[in-house]
């Protein structure tokens, strides 16, 4: 099927910036949006609405850095789009081409897909991303996940959860002790006991990308219906650094 593509790319548009110290060297945070409908042949029967929001790192003193980290960012935009022009074709088919058809034929909902990139931390040598990505394709209400990516601002290497401590055994059971006293405190979770907090948070703190850094310590995030109902949301915790051993960012 033929499809008509409308982009709103606001190219380099600064919705932040954030200006850090990594090692005594200047990093900043720039952010950059774009929007993208695509619409049926027709021209008026918007199939899929795209919105990214995303940043572009400058590290002057660390330039191969500079340039693995926005690699990486620049990844999350170009899944997004190959992610829209995938669908498009899919959501026109089942609802047909155009509106001459039958007024029947008109797609039913948007497909909107929308993902956005949040700087967390820029200091210590490190930048850390809180990143949400959304999907709204019928029904009650979209679905969404929250995601972390942090990365070291000398190297551009992004780093695991036990890179963070030169003791990530115990590093990591602190973080998940943390998280269970916390449960333990929150009303309306599908668990309420150590014996079945301790492997729901050992689960997320095994996820890659479960976690970010914040000027205050490490937050870890559930994904919803993890640990409750979808009205609770994703549930953040933080643990901060007077409670992790050997941090070493």
């Amino acid at each position: 099927m033929k499809l008509r593509i409308c982009s709103l790319i606001m190219g380099f548009m600064i919705f932040v910036v954030l200006t850090g110290t990594a090692a005594a060297q200047s990093v900043t945070v720039y952010g950059t949006q774009w929007e993208n409908h695509i619409y049926a042949e027709n021209g008026t029967d918007e199939l899929v609405k795209c919105y990214s929001q995303n940043a572009v790192i400058r590290i002057p003193a660390y330039p191969e850095a500079e340039t693995k980290i926005n690699a990486a960012l620049a990844d999350i935009e170009n899944q997004l789009m190959s992610e829209c022009r995938t669908a498009a074709p899919n959501q026109g088919d089942m609802f047909g081409e155009t509106t001459t058809q039958s007024e029947n034929r008109r797609p039913m909902y948007i497909l909107e897909m929308r993902s956005e990139l949040i700087p967390q931390r820029i200091s210590g040598g490190v930048v850390s991303f809180r990143t949400v990505d959304y999907m709204y394709s019928g029904g009650a209400h979209g679905m969404y996940g929250v995601n972390g990516r942090t990365f070291d601002a000398l190297t551009g290497q992004e780093l695991s959860l036990d890179e963070l401590s030169a003791r990530p055994e115990a590093f990591r059971e602190a973080c998940v002790s943390e998280m269970v006293r916390q449960g333990l405190l929150m009303d309306n979770l599908w668990f309420t006991t150590v014996e079945e907090l301790q492997p729901a948070m050992e689960a997320i703190a095994g996820r890659a990308e479960s976690w970010y850094l914040t000027d205050e310590g490490i937050v870890f995030h559930s994904s919803p219906y993890e640990l409750a109902p979808y009205s609770e949301g994703a549930l953040e915790f933080l643990v901060p650094y007077s409670l992790l051993p050997d941090s070493r960012y």
